[in-house]
């Protein structure tokens, strides 16, 4: 490359619009031989000339972008009834304000998980024996509800998630019985119920629990209670199949004698003894 093709492309690289560019051919202008002049730059200066300059060119605005502010626009003075606007309001309705955009989602969302819950049609009248008590827990829950409450539970979650699929369940159970108190009763929330009850024997703890939505009232716990001990019982084998059955039973008196022959107790109590047959 000879000295005037050198001086060339540096003069081409010097049309940048920009101060560094004009000086470079200031001092390079005049000089027909770069390497003869022995010309130096010093070393912040060729860093910065060699360079290249951010783009200042805007892109244009793509037109599905421009129709859409617009129609927000529209939309937005047509559902107001003042006739006068000032820029700044308009400037707003094209920015809008993003929490509140998140906000509207979240409404949309809990409208749709809502009418999920409380569209299926669900037995109140009548419980599950207590062998299929807990059977159908996850399939009582809706699956908005239950895609709504994995993203948030179980989403992005390393490890065992055994106990969080546990800690869904009843999550959900609790926002369904919360929605529906008289048109759903949740066998899992009665279940917990029936258990502290046996367990405890406390009409107020199982009141607060039901209070903060985590458990059945006392009432559909007795109520509960009772209609199992009136649900009919298995039916044992005869005597004739080779199991033996044997009935025991005792008597008990209370108070037999007293001043007037009144409030005296008598009681007789029977119970049933099976044995199966291939038990030894």
């Amino acid at each position: 490359m000879s000295t005037l093709e050198f001086k060339n492309n540096v003069l081409k690289k010097a049309e940048r619009s920009d101060s560094i560019g004009e000086l470079v051919k200031d001092r390079i202008l005049c000089e027909y031989d770069l390497i003869a002049s022995e010309a130096k730059c010093h070393t912040l200066y060729y860093s910065n000339f060699l360079n290249q300059l951010p783009s200042t060119e805007k892109k244009p605005r793509q037109d599905h972008q421009v129709s859409e502010a617009m129609a927000e626009i529209f939309n937005y003075i047509e559902n107001h009834d003042d006739s006068q606007f000032t820029l700044k309001e308009l400037r707003d309705v094209l920015t809008g304000d993003l929490e509140e955009e998140r906000l509207r989602i979240v409404e949309a969302a809990a409208a749709i998980i809502r009418e999920n819950i409380q569209s299926p049609i669900v037995e109140t009248k009548s419980y599950p024996p207590p062998s299929k008590m807990l059977i159908k827990e996850n399939q009582e829950i809706p699956k908005g509800l239950l895609h709504f409450l994995q993203e948030v539970i179980i989403k992005n979650r390393k490890g065992k998630i055994a106990n969080s699929k546990s800690k869904l369940t009843s999550i959900s159970h609790t926002i369904m019985a919360a929605l529906r108190e008289r048109s759903f009763s949740s066998q899992l929330l009665l279940s917990l119920s029936v258990f502290l009850h046996r367990r405890y024997r406390s009409e107020r703890l199982i009141d607060v629990l039901n209070s903060l939505g985590f458990a059945a009232s006392y009432v559909k716990t007795v109520r509960y209670e009772i209609s199992t001990a009136y649900h009919p019982q298995p039916r044992f084998l005869l005597s004739e199949s080779g199991t033996l059955v044997q009935y025991v039973g005792d008597n008990v008196s209370i108070s037999v004698r007293t001043l007037y022959g009144n409030n005296t107790l008598h009681i007789m109590g029977m119970i049933k003894i099976v044995v199966p047959k291939d038990i030894y």
